[in-house]
């Protein structure tokens, strides 16, 4: 058997790792009294399409929720996620895209048993600082470190990339067409700034000191206006968040172009519009996924 590892040949950079999972932040992490979460999804624009599929189950015994992820009701991933209070200090995915073949007819599937990446947090009253590390070999890729103000509000994320002795190649967004990416072979930093005005928070994208990109998040009422932007002033994306009186997230509208603010590039899934339904306990409920208002896929969470 093969071994591809996360998202193959570790030709995607750590804009592929991430510690957000959608469930845990609806949760108050003081919170998390469920012991089990077990999400169904419709699937309307699958091939053929799918009802009431079990998708994805989260156990939790406290200090630690295990998310399984199942494709076509086999377990094809695993998150672990590692909580102090209400603290994340270490996330780990067993979700790695291995060969099924030995002779080259190129059979694939997901391998939930291999550990394709593993995050650890470090925190400071001041600072907090992820560091993310292969998953096969232990080596550190990447490292962020968050600076805070006296307010806990973000004023900078320093970023520090490290060689990447297995990288092959980069793919161009939603793209089979790919690139080769030097800085993946060398040591590199990118930083973001952030500076706060009334509702606005501006935040300043640098790669190698260069000016890639801006953010301005701007928060009118109960919406919140993410816009980024190249250093030219070209868009990038913009996402439409929208929350009621209870600060509950309940709509997401987004218009992007696969390009980050680093000018990185990454994969990703067409939805432009995001609708969120809780239940009685404000527990989110339900998650549908639209592509030019139409309904394509629809997750519900059943708690236990």
């Amino acid at each position: 058997m093969r071994i591809y590892s996360l998202l193959v040949l570790f030709i995607f950079g750590l804009s592929a790792y991430s510690q957000d999972d959608l469930l845990l932040e609806s949760l108050d992490y003081d919170k998390r009294t469920f012991k089990e979460v077990h999400i169904y999804s419709d699937c309307n624009n699958c091939d053929p399409p799918t009802k009431n599929q079990k998708t994805a189950v989260y156990l939790n015994n406290g200090s630690i929720i295990t998310k399984t992820i199942f494709c076509k009701r086999k377990p094809c991933g695993i998150e672990i996620f590692e909580f102090k209070a209400d603290e994340m200090l270490r996330q780990t995915s067993k979700n790695t895209w291995v060969s099924t073949s030995n002779v080259g007819d190129f059979g694939m599937q997901w391998d939930s048993s291999i550990t394709s990446y593993y995050i650890n947090n470090e925190y400071d009253e001041y600072s907090k600082i992820e560091k993310y590390y292969n998953g096969q070999t232990d080596r550190l890729e990447s490292e962020r470190v968050y600076q805070y103000d006296n307010k806990q509000r973000i004023v900078k994320i320093e970023i520090n990339d490290f060689p990447n002795p297995d990288y092959f190649a980069t793919f161009n967004p939603n793209d089979t067409a790919f690139f080769y990416d030097k800085d993946e072979k060398r040591f590199t930093t990118r930083r973001k700034e952030f500076t706060y005005q009334n509702d606005t928070t501006k935040i300043k994208y640098f790669k190698k000191d260069s000016l890639t990109g801006i953010e301005h998040i701007t928060k009118t009422g109960n919406t919140t206006i993410n816009y980024i932007t190249d250093s030219q002033n070209n868009p990038r994306s913009k996402v439409i968040k929208t929350y009621n009186k209870l600060g509950q997230l309940v709509e997401i509208k987004t218009k992007e172009n696969g390009y980050d603010g680093f000018g990185n590039g990454y994969d990703f899934f067409k939805y432009d519009k995001e609708i969120f339904s809780y239940d009685l306990k404000g527990r989110l409920s339900v998650h549908e996924y639209y592509i030019n208002s139409e309904l394509t896929i629809s997750e519900k969470y059943l708690y236990k």
